[in-house]
């Protein structure tokens, strides 16, 4: 990276990475300082706010900012700035963006019309929903250079795959789990499914979105 995505590069990651952080302590300890009249959303504070991919995803985002900042910091302090971004931590933060794209389209299609825009842009959702998810699409987007195969892109799966395999076994299986997103109620009732299918085909396309700015030229893949 040069001087400039250097420093923007650093500001973004470090602003995704506290918002999100402050955002899941607020649901930790207040429900997110979400309280909307007319709307019957039970407290989900403590360790019931993990059930939710919108925190895991943030989590995981933060996380992998959190990695790119140190590096960032790191080559700074050696003197080199304009050091690249070593390909694992490239690595981590696709996967970390990838989440949280999935994130923030999911409730710009599909959340925000069934329950209520206002709801989902209120208290700590407003950050989680969208600044950190925009904070981490223009850093990896535009700022960050790095390249990928198209097998390393579909890392990307992994968030979802393992959200999925959870949600599927205490939502349907066990039971324990309250089925928050509405992926086997309603229509869907006995069909969780099609809920599944439809999220992989919806991250694998905005997985590819994300790749296509980064993926590695024919004659890298063939060197």
């Amino acid at each position: 990276m040069n001087r400039a995505r250097y420093i923007v590069s650093s500001i973004l990651n470090a602003l995704a990475f506290i918002l999100a952080i402050l955002s899941v302590a607020a649901f930790y300890f207040s429900d997110g300082l979400v309280h909307v009249d007319g709307i019957n959303n039970p407290p989900m504070v403590g360790t019931w706010e993990f059930i939710f991919f919108t925190i895991d995803s943030n989590i995981l985002a933060a996380l992998a900012c959190l990695i790119v900042l140190i590096h960032n910091i790191k080559a700074h302090f050696a003197g080199n700035p304009q050091a690249p971004i070593p390909h694992r931590i490239f690595l981590v933060k696709m996967i970390g963006t990838v989440a949280v794209t999935l994130t923030f389209v999911t409730v710009a299609v599909f959340l925000g019309p069934t329950l209520g825009y206002h709801y989902m842009y209120i208290g700590a959702n407003f950050f989680m929903h969208g600044v950190v998810p925009l904070l981490c699409i223009v850093s990896y987007l535009f700022v960050e250079k790095g390249e990928l195969t198209f097998k390393e892109s579909l890392l990307g799966f992994i968030p979802i795959c393992v959200y999925g395999i959870c949600y599927i076994t205490f939502v349907v299986i066990v039971g324990t789990w309250p089925d928050i997103y509405g992926f086997n109620s309603g229509i869907l009732e006995g069909h969780w499914y099609i809920s599944l299918i439809a999220m992989l085909i919806l991250n694998f396309g905005l997985m590819m979105l994300e790749y296509l700015p980064h993926r590695k030229n024919k004659k890298a893949l063939e060197a």
